[in-house]
């Protein structure tokens, strides 16, 4: 199995070969031609995983025969069976993985850093293809709520990728208005010029943003980012204005959370509940799913709307779909799943009727692309625009001194 390994990792290296090779997932669109160089090996490691299996399942029928078995024996054999039940799966993924060609799996491969694969895998194209089997066959009656089931008043998106959207009788959707008054609650900002999403300086203009807020208003802060790249970008800046990891109550400075790749996100969110002034940048995993109720988060930056990333290998795979049935794939799944993404986010900041904040939308596609009109429908309260710097500390001042 090493020496299969091995050889789809050399693989990698003929296809990306040198320094600065890109570490993202790509797409193996024809296993035939992508693996084709590896039959050999994919062959021998198949025959020797089938082997070994074998091997553990006459042991474990064996073992069934013997009577009195000491206790430390018994949980041996327990370790036994457990590694032939892996290595039936490994052999049922190796084979998956590299011969068949399911039409509603993505395969991918991830580069290692500096030579070699880091990771082989599959995802399904649509999980609402297997959970329209699962309802078909399964005798319940799913009951599903969430603040971020539908776009507007409009369910098809989110009933189409939890396999609901041809269930018969026909699933029952029903929008219920939020229990919290966000026009008093919150204060929601877009400037009316700022840095374009693409420019090379983006990343640094939001570190700027958060840097005069954090140093100005002295109340905790999230800023939500679409990649650590940018996140390391906007670092910089708050770094380089004396914010460290603790605060610094001396000279005014909250410290300073950010969210690394292989860094502990639940570790993270802890530490920022128990700070009382503190700036946390965060990604994917802090646009849903995490809970700062009252002063544990009054001020949310979200840098750019939250569309995923067009050249990963699902992404790339769920839009052929989609383009191959006549659809557009933009508008029918990556501006609504943003948007979805986008109220998840927005969710963070008020989470109790007795909550107050202010969200600031950092990309001027908001206003300037036709598209973002169906952001700005999903949006609780509509932006307020802002000149300059001065402008929008003063509206957020102004905000918070009101009752």
């Amino acid at each position: 199995v090493a020496g299969w390994w091995q050889a789809v990792g050399a693989i990698v290296d003929a296809a990306l070969p040198g320094k600065g090779r890109p570490l993202q997932r790509q797409r193996v669109r024809d296993k035939d031609e992508a693996f084709g160089e590896v039959r050999a090996e994919t062959a021998a490691a198949l025959e020797a995983l089938a082997q070994a299996a074998e091997a553990f399942a006459r042991l474990a029928a064996a073992a069934t025969a013997l009577e009195d078995l000491g206790g430390a024996l018994e949980d041996d054999l327990a370790q036994l069976a457990q590694a032939g039940q892996l290595l039936r799966l490994l052999h049922h993924d190796v084979r998956f993985l590299m011969t068949d060609q399911g039409e509603n799996w993505v395969t991918w491969l991830e580069p290692a850093p500096r030579h070699g694969a880091r990771l082989l895998g599959a995802t399904p194209l649509e999980a609402g293809d297997l959970l329209r089997e699962y309802w078909s066959v399964a005798d319940t009656q799913p009951v599903m709520t969430s603040a971020t089931l539908a776009v507007g008043e409009d369910f098809n998106h989110m009933l189409g990728e939890l396999g609901l959207d041809r269930r018969r009788p026909p699933t029952l959707t029903r929008a219920c208005p939020s229990p919290f008054d966000f026009h008093r609650q919150a204060l929601v900002l877009a400037p009316s010029r700022f840095a374009a999403p693409e420019a090379p300086d983006f990343g640094r203009a939001v570190g700027e943003v958060l840097r005069d807020l954090a140093l100005h208003t002295g109340r905790k802060t999230l800023g939500l980012f679409t990649s650590y790249k940018m996140i390391a970008e906007a670092a910089e800046v708050l770094e380089a204005a004396g914010l460290g990891e603790r605060p610094d109550p001396v000279h005014g400075r909250p410290a300073l959370l950010v969210q690394r790749p292989q860094g502990a996100a639940g570790a993270l969110a802890d530490r920022f509940r128990r700070l009382e002034r503190a700036v946390l940048l965060g990604t994917a995993t802090f646009w849903e799913g995490v809970d700062f109720p009252g002063e544990d988060l009054e001020i949310l930056v979200v840098a750019k709307l939250p569309f995923l990333v067009p050249n990963d290998p699902w992404v790339e795979a769920r839009c052929d779909r989609l383009s191959a049935a006549g659809e557009n794939p933009f508008t029918s799944f990556m501006v609504r799943d943003a948007v979805l993404r986008l109220r998840q986010g927005f969710g963070r900041l008020i989470r109790r009727p007795s909550d107050r904040g202010v969200v600031v939308i950092l990309d001027t596609r908001l206003h300037t692309r036709g598209y973002g009109a169906t952001f700005l429908g999903a949006l609780p309260v509509l932006p307020t625009g802002f000149g300059d710097t001065a402008e929008m500390l003063e509206r957020v001042d102004r905000f918070f001194r009101q009752v």
